[in-house]
């Protein structure tokens, strides 16, 4: 499906509830190169000619009358593949919070406003590095823009902490992406206006509409800092506050929701009471099995050696956290395949955003 990765699939399927730790190695400083080609061997070793038993895909998809919420969007019938009565409006209208659709940029040493613990989106494409950082996108949620040759979106969800980035490439086309004033789950869905289909933020899934089941090219990007992006040995272009529209950008529009437990809107989260529903996590999605990994963990640890479910389709991971770039490579490997292996981009957001989409996930803290 065009460039399409479908590595966030099946949401309806049940993932597995048990992680299974891969032994310590022996020796306790190796190089990353080492870790991995240990990692190999003993997914080969694992392997013993096992037939692994790939579960198809549910059918989610239905036609169902498009509620009164939906009024700015569709008329009678619509396809949709999430209970349709469970999107909800989030106050503003369609566009009423406005997309960045033509982003400035300045270079990092000629940004004034910024302080170091700021955080932001940072990604790079073909060689072209750009930050965005959460004082702006706070107050915009989306940003079309063309980087290093490639048509990307940009996105944040303030509700979920979910910044993820996109190739704004779907099947009918090069498309700009708008925020629909409309929410699920808690998080922002975005529409494409081609076809004005809904797109799920965190899932990158379409779900309401013409495309519905469609999913979007995730681009690599990290949630990071302005201070490790300021340290680095060359400039980064980082988007500028002009950008068309009278905001004040040192205003949070959402100040202390972050350490509330409060959510503004109900989701299939409420009630979980493992971790404090804002606690920062990593989320990984592979075939119908989702992980999510306390970002302490990670900050803590460094590194995870292990399996995301258990018995035959386990799927070996490895992930590996630079304290100084602040950025985190997860790395998949195939039991089927001995040296096959598969970057992958996860998925940062408040830890009762990604429950709410993956109610079977494994957590790691």
């Amino acid at each position: 499906m065009n460039r399409s990765l479908l590595f966030l699939l099946a949401l309806t399927l049940v993932g597995c509830s048990t992680i299974e730790l891969i032994e310590e190695p022996e020796v306790e400083v190796k190089e990353q190169e080492e870790v991995v080609q240990e990692i190999e061997l003993k997914v080969e070793e694992d392997f013993e000619e096992e037939i692994l038993q790939v579960q198809p895909l549910d059918n989610r998809e239905q036609m169902s009358l498009a509620p009164s919420t939906l009024s700015q969007f569709y008329d009678g019938q619509v396809k949709h593949n999430i209970p349709i009565d469970e999107v909800l409006s989030g106050g503003p209208r369609k566009d009423g919070i406005p997309s960045i659709d033509h982003p400035k940029f300045l270079l990092s040493p000629e940004v004034d406003y910024l302080e170091d613990e700021d955080l932001g989106i940072l990604l790079t494409v073909n060689g072209n590095t750009r930050f965005y950082p959460y004082k702006i996108m706070s107050h915009h949620e989306i940003v079309n823009d063309s980087v290093g040759g490639e048509e990307i979106v940009v996105t944040y969800c303030p509700l979920c902490a979910s910044g993820v980035a996109f190739s704004r490439l779907i099947s009918v086309g090069v498309s700009e992406f708008g925020v629909s004033g409309l929410l699920y789950q808690s998080n922002l869905l975005m529409y494409d206006r081609s076809t004005q289909t809904l797109w799920d933020q965190l899932t990158g899934e379409a779900v309401v509409g013409q495309l519905t089941g469609e999913e979007l090219f995730r681009i690599p990007s990290d949630i990071v800092s302005y201070g490790s992006v300021r340290k680095r040995e060359f400039d980064v272009y980082v988007l500028s506050t002009d950008t068309g529209y009278i905001r004040d950008y040192n205003n949070a529009p959402y100040e202390g929701y972050d350490t509330n437990e409060r959510t503004y809107f109900p989701t299939n989260a409420d009630g979980d009471q493992r971790l404090h529903p804002k606690t920062l996590i990593y989320g990984i999605a592979i075939d119908g099995k989702a992980i999510a990994f306390t970002k302490d963990f990670i900050v803590s640890k460094g590194t995870f050696q292990g399996y995301l479910g258990h018995g035959l389709t386990k799927i070996p991971l490895y992930l590996l956290y630079n304290p100084d770039t602040e950025q985190l490579e997860v790395t998949r490997f195939f039991k089927d395949t001995p040296g096959k292996k598969e970057p992958l981009v996860p998925v940062p957001a408040f830890w009762f955003s990604w429950l709410a989409e993956y109610p079977e996930t494994e957590l790691v803290e």
